[in-house]
């Protein structure tokens, strides 16, 4: 089996494309619902995604926002400008407590005043993705909601949400609200197979005719109706139902923006 730019995030493997010109903040939920292995997983993933992206000032820039009751930025968009620093960075926010309540509104509401000014790194050029890992239990549904149309019309920012953990909301309205378009909503609930088992039914993202690369991605996979889009159809192939914990991953996103929409992108597998 071959596998060209593989991203390993939880159990699959994203093949993602795409070179972009982006300033991207990651917000994560490190609130007492979410589990502090989960928080793990979840750096884990954007440390994933950065290992296969361009860094640097004329490339893409990271930074990450943490939240619970209150919020931090971890790093500005310019605080690190070779990629070995940032993962560094990422990577020491593994072991990061979880606890307090989950005011998403607040986080989201500091990144559209704050996170992309040009005084921490923002770019006037630069498309801004922001990207919300959490497992969707604000303690304010309608003003998490509100607060991520305010950025997406404040900012023109694609908004993304991915509900990563073991108890992310069943429902999981709060993700699609962020996302605001119920066609790009997708919950996947899996349990952890071995690693012949996940090469034998991985789902790669083919885009279009283009060989699936890893070119500075934050959002290839993201971007492409975000991480893990997975049809009705594939879901049904793969007979999961939402009843197999331990473990759900949701994606959703707003992508009318994205360099890669589900037009220009399809699935199949490997």
């Amino acid at each position: 089996m071959k596998f060209e730019g593989t991203v390993f995030v939880g159990c699959f493997v994203l093949v993602c494309v795409s070179a972009v010109y982006k300033d991207v903040v990651y917000v994560m939920d490190r609130s007492g619902s979410v589990k502090e292995a989960d928080f793990d997983e979840s750096v884990d993933f954007v440390y994933n995604v950065t290992e296969y992206l361009a860094i640097g000032t004329s490339e893409m820039q990271v930074s990450i926002v943490i939240f619970s009751s209150s919020h931090s930025e971890e790093f500005d968009l310019n605080d690190f400008t070779t990629k070995a620093d940032l993962l560094n960075a990422i990577k020491n926010l593994r072991g990061t407590r979880t606890t307090g309540k989950t005011y998403t509104y607040d986080a989201i509401d500091y990144v559209r005043e704050n996170s992309f000014s040009s005084a921490k790194g923002g770019r006037s050029g630069a498309n801004r993705t922001v990207v919300i890992l959490t497992d969707g239990l604000s303690n304010n549904f309608t003003r998490t909601v509100t607060a991520a149309d305010e950025l997406r019309a404040g900012l023109g920012a694609e908004v993304f949400a991915i509900g990563i953990g073991s108890t992310v909301s069943k429902s999981n309205d709060e993700l699609k609200g962020i996302a605001s378009d119920p066609d790009s909503y997708y919950a996947i609930s899996h349990p952890r197979p071995n690693r012949v088992d996940l090469q034998r039914r991985c789902l790669c993202l083919l885009p279009g005719n283009t060989a699936a690369i890893a070119a500075g991605a934050a959002l290839g996979a993201l971007a492409a109706a975000t991480t893990l889009i997975v049809s009705a159809s594939l879901l049904r192939r793969w007979h999961l139902s939402t009843k197999e914990d331990p473990m759900v991953l949701a994606a959703v996103g707003q992508y009318q923006q994205a360099p890669i929409g589900p037009s220009k992108a399809s699935f199949s597998f490997a």
